[in-house]
């Protein structure tokens, strides 16, 4: 989840703004910036002891146009003076000017003054320090900020991070501190020590820019929000986050773990909720997406982020209102919509008249597909964001057992338990195994081992030792079994397991995409190459350098159609390697990859789906605003059209493009 991760620590920085804001009264403050110098708070000289201190060269913010003046609902509130404070004495946060030595100096306080002259730190040092110029230690950087005192070290933060040019206001200047007062910003200039625990410094840098964003009165809004690329909506965003989450310290801790790849629960519910908290029920659904290809629209009490599944006429489709709704794929007319207890972000599976899904209610569900009757549900002890496994009369996923998550296999008509694997894996939530014939495959089982399991018990019908964790579905196909896992793909017998050959590509990052076999031919894209292997030997038949690839490769046709974090689309033919075309996706990586109809689809993270004519690599005139900011698959196309989450809490039918040679 390294996208949805990234964003959910964003946003989740956001709402540290809160401690600026009071939610029962608003008043929006004129702007007061004044040109004096600030004074330096009361504060405890800091020891100049160097303590070691990476240099720190802020983001560059995107360029976007001018926003509007911030909602009433969250324009700046006058804080309270923080305790200690004297508000005769505050003065305004100015910019620290270091473009010359003399001017530096002049801004600082004797004390920090004498500090840097005894560590011999003069104009090159302090500007290799903030990037103006090449070059620079993480000791002399160290030396440096170890001189400072805690308020040039928070003006010394805001003009590199905010872009900080005129002083603030003193009622911002204020609120800022007390917004950041949970903040060392100190070790977020500071690489950690082994014994230390790491700091995301960039998450947690977010927090103090968006500290300050909201902290601004509208004037000073107007001025550094478009610089920094913030939105109105994502003070909302950050008031829900503040309010779910419960404060700043806790906000912190969250981050925290985050940024170590462990996400709380928490903080992951207060992401889902707030997510879908940003979208304006007063807003026209469908908006954003042109007028002469829209067939319908349907509006939910929440975000659509989920493909939706077209089955005999009729849209399946979940909403994090917590409900699933069945529409008319012809009018979008809602048939009937069926009531669960949490959000839903489960792709829904459609077999035989009976509609599998999950819900954030922990719960995976069966429901009449004609009716929505509840046919039953079985409690699986976490969230269900997955598409259920169906076969041989079963459902399988992943579930609580006696010690850990288990491989469960429930009766399709009753959910009655069938039965569970006899060893506990450690199986990721979001890996749900693939059955295949006979046989059930456990996706992220235990570390180095891969399972194939009988589907009618349960038993391990055979296992063998691979690379890593096994995060991908195996493809099965005349007899064998092709496996991706990391940088290394694997073939086994699919009666026995015995391994008819491996390859190890020794390429890092990599990618674990599901293993991709066409036509005699393995497709393997670990890190910066897309290679093709013989299935029967393994052995290399041709390779093409694409740099890492953002979404599984696709094949149509004799083509291999691939997106790659360089920004850029290709095509390759799929016998030789030979590339076909080329396609720049205007600075944006692409995600979600299908081919229909001899158009290209793909997903842009910034909330757009694209079409490409799958001929030259041309861009069709054809593109929309889905407001989904994902990496998952949220749409699907049949008989000519186009179902997808569009704006606004909205489901949208649009019609297909057409390529141009068609």
């Amino acid at each position: 989840m390294p996208k949805l991760l990234v964003l959910a620590v964003l946003l989740m920085s956001l709402s540290m703004i809160l401690a600026c804001t009071d939610d029962e009264t608003s008043a929006t403050l004129p702007a007061t910036a004044t040109s004096s110098p600030p004074s330096t708070l009361p504060a405890t000289p800091q020891s100049t002891t160097p303590i070691p201190t990476p240099q720190v060269t802020p983001p560059r913010p995107p360029e976007i146009t001018p926003t509007a003046t911030v909602a009433a609902a969250v324009t700046h509130t006058p804080t309270p003076t923080p305790e200690g404070h004297d508000s005769s004495r505050a003065r305004a946060i100015a910019p620290l000017k270091v473009d010359d030595l003399q001017d530096f100096l002049s801004q600082l306080s004797p004390v920090e003054q004498t500090c840097l002259i005894d560590n011999e730190i003069g104009h090159r040092e302090i500007t290799q320090m903030t990037g103006l110029s090449p070059g620079g230690s993480p000791g002399t950087t160290a030396t440096i900020i170890g001189c400072l005192q805690d308020q040039t070290i928070l003006r010394l933060f805001l003009t590199s991070l905010v872009g900080l040019s005129e002083p603030f206001s003193v009622e911002t200047s204020m609120c800022i501190e007390e917004g950041l007062v949970s903040l060392d910003l100190r070790q977020l200039l500071a690489p950690p020590n082994a014994e230390d625990a790491p700091v995301n410094s960039l998450a947690l840098g977010m927090v103090a820019v968006n500290v300050s964003v909201v902290c601004m009165n509208d004037n000073e809004w107007d001025i550094y929000a478009p610089r920094l690329g913030m939105q109105p909506e994502d003070r909302k965003v950050a008031a829900c986050l503040f309010e779910e989450l419960g404060g700043p310290a806790k906000l912190v801790e969250a981050m925290q773990s985050a940024s170590l790849g462990e996400v709380p629960d928490e903080l992951a519910r207060a992401f889902e909720t707030c997510a879908a908290a940003v979208s304006s029920p007063t807003d026209t659904p469908g908006s954003g997406v042109p007028e002469e290809d829209l067939i319908w629209t349907f509006t939910t009490g929440g975000w659509v982020l989920t493909a939706p599944v077209v089955v005999g006429g009729v849209v399946y489709v979940g909403s994090y209102d917590g409900s699933l709704y069945a529409l008319s794929a012809e009018s979008g007319e809602m048939l009937w919509s069926f009531a669960t207890g949490d959000a839903i972000r489960s792709v829904p599976t459609v077999v035989d008249g009976t509609v599998y899904f999950g819900s954030n209610d922990n719960h995976l569900y069966a429901v009449d597909a004609a009716t929505g009757e509840e046919l039953w549900r079985f409690d699986t002890g976490a969230w269900v964001q997955y598409s259920p496994a169906v076969g041989n009369g079963m459902v399988y996923f992943p579930a609580r057992g006696e010690w850990d998550r288990t491989v469960h296999a429930v009766d399709t008509d009753t959910g009655g338990v069938v039965w569970v694997a006899e060893f506990p894996y450690p199986i990721d939530e979001r890996f749900v195994p693939t059955v295949h014939g006979d046989r059930v495959y456990a996706q992220g089982a235990e570390y180095g081992t891969f399972y194939a399991l009988d589907a009618a018990t349960g038993e391990v019908a055979w296992q063998a030792e691979v690379g890593g964790y096994v995060e991908s579905a195996p493809t099965v196909l005349d007899g064998v079994v092709y496996l991706t896992v990391i940088n290394q793909a694997y073939a086994f017998d699919v009666e026995t397991g015995v391994l008819i050959w491996s390859v190890n590509t020794e390429e890092f990052p990599a990618r674990d995409f599901s293993a991709l076999v066409v036509d005699g031919i393995y497709y393997l894209a670990p890190n910066d190459y897309v290679y093709g292997m013989d299935v029967a030997t393994g052995a290399e038949l041709w390779s093409y350098e694409s740099y890492e690839l953002s979404s599984a490769p696709v094949v149509a046709d004799g083509v291999l159609y691939g997106a790659s974090l360089a920004e850029y689309l290709f095509a390759l033919d799929l016998l030789t390697g030979e590339e076909l075309w080329t396609t720049p996706t205007e600075d944006f990586p692409v995600y979600s990859l299908s081919v229909v109809d001899g158009v290209l689809y793909g997903q842009i993270y910034e909330g757009f789906l694209v079409a490409v004519d799958v001929d030259d690599g041309g861009i069709l005139p054809w593109d929309f605003e889905s407001g989904v900011f994902e990496e998952n698959h949220y749409y699907s196309v049949s008989d000519g059209v186009v179902y997808s989450a569009c704006p606004y809490n909205s489901v949208c039918a649009l019609a297909a493009p057409t390529g141009r040679g068609e």
